[in-house]
């Protein structure tokens, strides 16, 4: 089995099902299984305990494995890494426990991450990585990253368990923490995952066909799952397009800023971007925040949005910063470098359910628009003094939203409000 590239694994709830599912879902991730009669346990090489580094031992049971075309098996212990371990496409990585084999960054060391993917001769591509631990043990360094891949194609990161030992969980932007990062990719499963002590997911740049589904995400040190696009990597138009992605059944509790981010990068990089076919549903998501439940910056092409069924209670924020803009439950906005807006029936916003325990927190706005067309339906808005707001040449279709005993609509330019006429977006697989 020869490898066609090299990827670096450095250090590296409630479930909701569709009714359906689009066709590409059928061949996302990796499409191989792991095979026990051709497994190489680490224990064969390391022992396992937390006394001893073993990243020596771990190179040559991941290049003996190479050699002789094993999948990687890891028992129960603990694996102390003080500098990256190298993987390559066509491999898997299968552990019997994410609480019992464990992968602990070894402390006072500075290399940002545990799993770590570059492009050699081609994408990183058929890799599995199941059911493992991840311990931070401390890290404090910025942006400190488990799993990192870059021009990545059917991957599958599945029931694994990212936290840390010593318990840390920094409020400060300048100690981030991106557990799972998967940039320039398509056919991505990441699925089961369990996060803690402040890391993200973060995809994009450009992707395509990615399914993000029943992950649980208990405090981020910044965005909890973010797709982010950005213009300018290539002159290739289709390396700005980002597409065919779901977002379903995660459970985001506590993020120091938005929960689920989609969208351009930094708020501009509008021109030359596009979304389509993204669909955010069932995710459930609650604690305190400084920004947002779910939030879009939407390119001037966003073609067939989707928003439906999301459980969205906001808490006073108590992070040392915020944004000081509007705290929104759903907030769609064109990015600032976006001179046109998307058609009319390209986004739907659709059975979500917004509330707030502190409704007059930095104004809070349940619902949040601005130079966007959009269709909102069967929204329900507790405890939010103003439920709807619109900025900015928006243009809404609406019908049978809830806003509440106290909600309001407030109205701050030029916007309309029309009757939805059956043309809203939803996705044919539903």
């Amino acid at each position: 089995m020869k490898p066609k590239a090299l990827l670096t694994i450095g250090f590296i709830l409630a479930s909701t099902q569709l009714l359906a599912l689009p066709q590409w879902v059928d061949t996302v991730g990796d499409q191989s299984s792991f095979i026990p009669s051709n497994r190489l346990d680490i224990r064969d090489f390391c022992s396992g305990t937390p006394r001893e580094d073993a990243t020596n031992c771990a190179r040559q049971w991941l290049q003996t494995a190479r050699e002789n075309g094993k999948h990687l098996y890891v028992s129960a212990g603990t694996y102390v890494l003080s500098r990256s371990l190298e993987l390559h496409s066509h491999m898997s990585v299968f552990c019997s426990s994410p609480t019992q084999a464990v992968f602990r960054k070894s402390q006072g060391t500075s290399y940002p991450v545990f799993v770590k993917a570059k492009q050699l001769d081609g994408p990183i591509e058929q890799v599995t990585i199941e059911n493992c631990g991840f311990d931070m043990n401390g890290d404090k360094k910025n942006f400190a990253s488990v799993i990192r891949m870059k021009h990545a194609e059917h991957i599958t990161i599945r029931d694994n368990q990212f936290f840390d030992s010593t318990n840390r969980k920094s409020h400060e932007r300048s100690q981030q923490r991106q557990y799972i990062v998967v940039l320039r990719a398509k056919d991505i499963l990441i699925e089961g995952n369990r996060l803690s002590h402040g890391g993200r997911i973060k995809v994009g740049r450009p992707g395509s066909r990615i399914l993000i589904r029943n992950n649980h995400l208990d405090f981020v040190n910044d965005n909890g799952i973010t797709v982010v696009s950005r213009s300018g990597a290539t002159s290739d138009i289709r390396d700005n397009i980002t597409e065919d992605l779901i977002i379903d059944g995660n459970v985001i509790n506590d993020a120091t800023v938005t929960r689920i981010f989609f969208g351009a990068d930094g708020g501009a990089n509008g021109e030359g971007l596009k979304l389509r076919r993204i669909t955010i549903m069932n995710n459930r998501i609650t604690g305190k925040t400084s920004s947002t439940c779910i939030k879009g910056t939407l390119p001037a092409t966003s073609e067939e949005i989707y928003i439906r069924n999301n459980y969205c209670v906001l808490d006073k924020a108590i992070f040392p910063w915020r944004d000081r803009y509007y705290v929104s439950g759903i907030k769609l906005t064109a990015a600032a470098d976006s001179t046109t807006q998307s058609t009319p029936k390209a986004i739907t916003v659709q059975k979500n359910m917004i509330s707030s325990t502190s409704p007059n927190v930095y104004n809070l706005a349940a619902i949040f628009m601005a130079r966007v067309n959009a269709c909102l339906l069967y929204n329900r808005v507790e405890k939010s003094n103003i439920a709807l707001f619109l900025k900015d040449d928006t243009q809404l279709r609406v019908k049978n939203n809830d806003w509440g005993i106290t909600g309001t609509i407030r109205n701050d330019s030029d916007n309309e409000i029309l009757a939805p006429q059956n043309t809203c977006y939803r996705p044919h697989w539903l």
